[in-house]
């Protein structure tokens, strides 16, 4: 059985300058913090000789450098993060697994505020929201040539306090992080060729998404590969390709609408790298 504990000692300063070209009047917004402690606090009980089972408390303190409509700094997102599992390592640590359930709870988080006409500074605080959910992997070798990496994870938040008019507690809140987000890769290293060569492939997929100005985004999967060669002990060269099936899709932000802030994602691209190590 182990303990751990722990703080952290913050002070922050953060100070907006904002002009108008036009008038040339000028408003600042200072804003500090001094001597925050965030404490940490872990348990972790090894109940087998594989098998370790831990709960951990995090105190949430994290300055923001952005301001609201009226030029006024946001306060910083406080709150609290709660989070238990096992972990699980084998054939000599060369394979782990671990199951773990979370809860985090914030204040004062940054999101667009949702005014369409707004241009500069679209941000509000978001209230008291609560995430929850639970993270799966598995990652190692699985033989002496075999390598895998899996992880999945669930996710999902709500307000807990009225925000406005329009968004109410139990209302949902982070939705353009997917619901559901899953990841698998394998690597294998082949027996001809004097060990020289590997292979791997894996693939990336989530759920739908959605902005703070209703903007939806389907369930997409993204695709990639590798082919990597041992040209000698210190030299190898990788030939990596990402999103094979050339998937158009937008990168997921709080802020997306049709205005703006509609950004690709990368289409089919490949990478050759050398690699030296001594």
């Amino acid at each position: 059985m182990k303990l751990i504990i722990g703080t952290r000692y913050s002070n922050f300063y953060f100070n907006s300058r904002f002009k108008n070209l036009t008038t040339g009047r000028e408003t600042r917004s200072p804003y500090s913090e001094d001597g925050k402690l965030t404490p940490y606090g872990g348990l972790i009980w090894d109940f087998t000789e594989n098998l370790s089972w831990y709960a951990s408390y995090t105190s949430i303190f994290k300055p923001q450098n952005v301001v609201d409509e009226s030029n006024a700094p946001l306060k910083p997102i406080v709150g609290a993060n709660y989070e238990t599992g096992i972990k699980g390592a084998y054939f000599g640590g060369d394979l782990n697994l671990s199951a773990a359930v979370f809860r985090i709870i914030q204040e004062n988080r940054a999101i667009d505020n949702g005014n369409a006409s707004c241009l500069d500074n679209c941000y509000q605080a978001a209230g008291k929201v609560r995430s929850q959910g639970l993270e799966l992997e598995a990652s190692g070798a699985l033989s002496e040539r075999w390598q895998i990496y899996s992880g999945y994870t669930f996710s999902r938040s709500e307000y807990l306090d009225d925000v406005s008019s329009t968004v109410k507690a139990g209302d949902p809140y982070s939705e353009w992080f997917p619901k559901h987000l899953f990841r698998l890769y394998s690597d294998y290293r082949l027996e001809s060729g004097g060990d020289r060569w590997s292979i791997g492939a894996g693939l990336t997929t989530q759920s739908s998404t959605d902005t703070t100005r209703d903007i939806y985004q389907g369930g997409y999967t993204l695709f990639n590969a590798n082919l990597a060669y041992r040209v000698g002990k210190h030299t190898t060269l990788s030939l990596v390709g990402n999103n094979l099936t050339d998937k158009t899709y937008y990168i997921p932000v709080s802020n997306r609408h049709r205005g703006g802030n509609n950004y690709y994602g990368d289409p089919r691209n490949a990478t050759l790298t050398v690699k030296w190590t001594y």
